[in-house]
């Protein structure tokens, strides 16, 4: 996938409907936590400080907290700029210090919306959310040396907090961004491929972690999980082995289990077709990195999985739906 390629890749995918389907193993049982909570696209998700999940909700301005064992949802905070498109808004959510920042992401001047400020915005006491870091007119400022790319305020995917900052992802301009507790961005990282996508982010054992896509067709062995080093990609921490002959492509999400286990959302297939195409319907997968370091599939036929948040032996899978799955029994 060129990066030009990711913009209508995830706006094709963010059409598509979703259904839940259980894995092929006994080990897990894949439920519905809640089928009507985002009344639209999923996007990202994290576990907060208090054990609940909280889910950006991108059709509308906010973040949802979801209760994990009943599945019901209530208001953590608003004031988000909405989705102007089929895709974007608010694209994640993470906690630094006990407080929550939403991510928001393909706004701006790029999609003739200029009052909605790309960037990372930090939740008031007053439960509203307030322009924390604007991303979309730093990267604008600061385009990468690499040229291929059409949007300039980019792409910001993900985020996660690591050694006190948020961490963000840019898929369209092949970075990692950094955002400090007083709000300063710099760019942490940048890909010379534009074969390697970043996406997901996670972090073990005070380690950064970035999945990274390849291109079109997302072939199993181009999706990577990778140690971020000094500014750089460093080792491999999970990957399909050698011997893999499945179609599962296409690590959109990554998180980290209590115990140091790693854990990645594949978002499923390609069955050809032109670039941008989105994934087969139900061919989605969660899989467990082993010893060796290889993907070893927990549950599979999910449908157009967009997040991953993992709360001791359960995961819990966004959809673009708006349906949030239960994988209970990791």
């Amino acid at each position: 996938m060129r990066r030009s390629q990711l913009w209508p890749a995830l706006a094709a995918a963010a059409l598509l409907s979703v259904s839940a389907g259980c894995g092929d193993t006994d080990e897990v049982l894949v439920s519905s936590l809640t089928t009507t909570l985002l009344d639209g696209q999923g996007t990202g998700s994290t576990i907060g400080p208090d054990g609940a999940l909280y889910v950006s909700k991108n059709v509308d301005d906010t973040v949802q907290r979801v209760d994990p064992a009943t599945g019901a949802a209530t208001l953590a905070g608003s004031g988000l700029p909405k989705r102007v498109i089929e895709i974007g808004g608010a694209m994640d959510v993470a906690f630094l210090d006990g407080r929550a920042y939403a991510l928001v992401s393909i706004a701006g001047k790029n999609v003739e919306a200029p009052d909605a400020v790309m960037g990372v915005y930090r939740l008031g006491d007053d439960g509203t959310f307030s322009l924390f870091a604007d991303l979309g007119s730093w990267s604008e400022a600061h385009p990468p040396v690499d040229t291929d790319w059409f949007l300039s305020q980019g792409v910001q995917y993900a985020m996660t907090v690591w050694d006190g900052t948020l961490v963000i992802s840019d898929a369209h301009l092949g970075r990692l961004l950094q955002v400090d507790a007083a709000g300063a961005i710099n760019e942490l990282m940048a890909f010379e491929s534009t074969d390697a996508v970043p996406i997901g982010l996670t972090v073990r054992d005070g380690e950064l972690l970035v999945a990274t896509a390849g291109p079109v067709p997302h072939r199993p062995d181009t999706s990577v999980i990778r140690v971020v080093a000094d500014g750089a990609m460093g080792e491999e921490a999970g990957r399909w082995s050698r011997d893999y002959e499945g179609d599962l492509g296409l690590l959109i999400d990554i998180a980290t289990a209590e115990d140091g286990t790693l854990y990645g959302l594949l978002q499923g297939h390609w069955d050809g077709g032109e670039e941008g195409s989105p994934a087969a319907p139900n061919t989605g997968a969660l899989v467990r990195v082993d010893d060796a370091g290889h993907f070893t599939v927990v549950a599979d036929h999910l449908n157009q999985p967009t997040s991953l948040a993992i709360s001791g032996s359960t995961a819990f899978v966004a959809t673009n739906i708006g349906t949030v799955l239960k994988v209970s029994g990791l």
